[in-house]
């Protein structure tokens, strides 16, 4: 999954009519039925929010079948956003044709759209945006093996949502504070696993060490029995590289017994 794709879908959806949620189940069976309706949606809408948005989504899809017919309905978003000054579609059609040319191997292209997106988003004070952009960065930069950026915008990421933490303490009601509170919780256990993993590949395991440890403190706080066993084993990874093979086998031993628990295929392969 793109990882710019949960947050942008929401971006995009919230302003669309019912029929679009319809038009959507489409994707689920198949492409061609879906883009077609989002292109006609696109030529004869009189609305331009709505044709806007029918681009972006146009471009969403084809970035898996051609990436510069992507690129060309991207385009055609963020113009229309621009015209109509409308500051968030304009930052979500930048995400879009930042992973375009990332699918393309335009690095250089792609972060400069998403600088652009991530420009908007702080201006907007969408947090939620902003690090959606963070991500996708951190992934065009690790795709250049520019880990030192990749880990830079990581720790900027981290910084918001600790940020985002304190701020959910004010929340009033307590099942909204209690649902914001795993929701954070989840996706910084997430970030930390990412930077663990990046200083692993860095060869700094002690330091790649710390952050799984926290990563799965967080994980048993929120009681995501995947991710608990995902991080257990990246834990087993480091002890290994570290030559400490029995430290390396009791972790690795442990995640596969909450896979098999689970029945999480994927990581008891």
């Amino acid at each position: 999954m793109r990882p710019r794709q949960l947050i942008q879908a929401n971006r995009v959806w919230q302003f669309l009519p019912a029929v679009w949620l319809i038009l959507a189940g489409n994707l689920a069976r198949g492409q061609t039925p879906y883009l077609d309706s989002v292109i006609r949606v696109y030529r004869t809408s009189k609305i331009d929010t709505i044709k806007c948005d029918a681009a972006l989504k146009a471009a969403y899809v084809y970035v898996d079948i051609n990436p510069d017919s992507a690129i060309f309905y991207a385009n055609k978003s963020k113009r229309i956003a621009v015209n109509i000054k409308d500051k968030m579609r304009e930052a979500g059609a930048l995400s879009e044709l930042g992973w375009e040319h990332l699918a393309k191997g335009n690095y250089k292209t792609s972060i400069k759209c998403y600088r652009e997106a991530l420009a908007i988003d702080r201006k907007l004070n969408d947090k939620a945006s902003v690090l959606a952009d963070l991500g996708n960065l951190g992934v065009v930069y690790k795709e250049q093996g520019d880990f030192a950026s990749a880990l830079k915008v990581c720790y900027e990421s981290l910084r918001i949502l600790e940020s985002l933490e304190t701020e959910i303490k004010r929340e009033k009601n307590a099942n909204k504070r209690k649902e914001k509170e795993k929701k954070v919780k989840t996706e910084k256990e997430t970030l930390l696993t990412t930077i663990g993993n990046t200083y692993r590949h860095l060869k700094q395991l002690e330091k790649a060490l710390s952050f799984h440890k926290k990563a799965l403190a967080l994980a048993k706080v929120v009681d995501n029995k995947k991710a608990i066993s995902r991080v257990k084993g990246n834990i087993g990874a480091i002890y290994f590289d570290k030559h400490d093979y029995k430290t390396a086998m009791v972790y690795f031993s442990e995640a596969l017994a909450v896979a098999t628990e689970i029945n999480d295929h994927h990581q008891i392969a």
